[in-house]
């Protein structure tokens, strides 16, 4: 897990107030080369870990649109963009901003050499997660970081795959539902619905197996032709796949098959 650094502002050029420089108006990312790697932004000039390594001094990278607007071509000796009445060398352009989209009009300057004077920064962690674990850590950072105002911190995270799973699930469970009182209804027997969920699991689940089985037969026999080899597949190596598939199928089939024969019409219809 990779923690990066970012604070931003505004800055703003006016024209005239500096001879013969173009204005421009944007967001300042004071933040690491770590935060533009972690929004997949990619450079077309210069390099962004000079973010890190600048020897103390302010270096700039600008975003593809800054970069137009400052009429900056690329990065190079006595390249430089005022910023706050200060001359900042520019070392880096990005051509592609990645998922943060402000970073194409940015200007970023490095974390550990940009002096901050204004106590009025907002300041932002941004973190990549393994799979899976955006949710749960998003829980704990509020009292890790300031325990005793867990208030005070904002946490943005991606979709929460536990609501999603929740979503289906329930979905599933009104689709089961619906078909249960229109078949019960319609005078069905509960272990001939049952026995029409189990049918169901096992055809799409043998149709399953019989396409992943050509498939795989398929490419091996290409894999073999491209190698000049002579192919050799087992006689029941498709029927393997075909029975996999129709295990899983039945399998799949049997919770909805569970409720589906258990389902009282009368309740179901009040809910």
């Amino acid at each position: 897990m990779t923690r990066t650094v970012q604070r931003h502002t505004a800055f703003d050029i006016p024209a005239g107030s500096i001879p013969e420089a173009p204005p421009c108006r944007g967001a300042v990312r004071i933040a690491d080369a770590a935060f533009v790697r972690l929004q997949s932004a990619t450079d077309s000039f210069g390099d962004v870990a000079l973010l890190d390594h600048s020897f103390g001094a302010p270096v700039a990278v600008l975003g593809g649109d800054a970069a137009r607007q400052l009429g900056v071509a690329k990065p190079g000796p006595g390249v430089v963009m005022w910023l706050y009445g200060q001359p900042v060398p520019v070392v880096g352009i990005i051509n592609k901003p990645g998922r943060d989209t402000i970073l194409d009009g940015a200007v970023v300057v490095g974390v550990r050499s940009y002096p901050i004077r204004s106590t009025n920064v907002a300041a932002n962690l941004v973190l990549r997660t393994q799979t899976g674990a955006p949710a749960a850590i998003a829980e704990v950072l509020p009292k890790a970081l300031s325990p005793a105002s867990t208030e005070a911190i904002e946490v943005q995270t991606v979709a929460d795959l536990r609501d999603l799973k929740h979503a289906i699930n329930t979905d599933l469970g009104r689709m089961v539902a619906i078909v249960s009182v229109v078949l019960l209804a319609l005078g069905m027997q509960r272990t001939a619905l049952a026995s029409m969920f189990l049918v169901e699991g096992a055809v799409v689940g043998a149709l399953g197996g019989i396409a992943g089985a050509a498939v795989g037969m398929g490419a091996a026999l290409a894999y073999a032709a491209n190698e000049g080899w002579v192919p050799v597949i087992p006689a029941d190596a498709a029927l393997w796949g075909i029975a996999a598939g129709l295990l899983s199928g039945t399998l799949s089939a049997v919770y909805p098959a569970v409720v589906a024969s258990r389902a009282n019409p009368a309740q179901l219809i009040r809910s």
